[in-house]
């Protein structure tokens, strides 16, 4: 008698099927592994990009980030200590999540805030404003005027 008939060619499928699907977790396990290691670099270069161009320069943006970084180990060393006991291990785990946020945003601040300091220190005020220079006007700009729209000289 075939193996057709005695049922045989079923447990190969089905041993077929399971050996199928042990491969696509194990290549969606590498995936997503992949994409948590490539997270996980973007997020320290960041981190070392705004530390070395801020915090190693006085000021408050270097206070800031520092004093946020030390808050962030202390919550996770509570956190921590929550975790070791059942009862408050969800706890630990909301409070270790919430202080990583809170770190990744004060940072963000910070970076933001001291690129946005540098530009305006570095512009000259007419720049800024986009006033020509003082004395004649300069072909195709438009000249600031009291009476009334501005004036396009030349």
């Amino acid at each position: 008698m075939s193996d057709y008939h005695r049922g045989g060619w079923e447990e190969r499928v089905a041993q077929g099927l399971v050996e199928g699907m042990a491969v696509v977790a194990l290549l969606a396990l590498l995936a997503v592994i992949g994409v948590l290691a490539t997270i996980v670099v973007l997020l320290v270069t960041e981190l070392g990009r705004v530390y070395k161009a801020h915090a190693f320069h006085p000021g408050n943006a270097g206070r800031v980030l520092w004093i946020s970084l030390a808050a962030l180990l202390g919550l996770w060393l509570l956190a921590g200590l929550l975790l070791s006991a059942p009862t408050t291990a969800v706890l630990g785990l909301y409070l270790g999540a919430w202080a990583f946020l809170g770190f990744i945003v004060s940072v963000e601040a910070c970076d933001w805030w001291g690129r946005r300091h540098e530009q305006l220190a570095g512009a000259d005020l007419d720049d800024y404003l986009d006033f020509p220079a003082a004395g004649p006007a300069v072909a195709g700009r438009a000249t600031p005027s009291l009476d009334g729209p501005a004036q396009r000289a030349g």
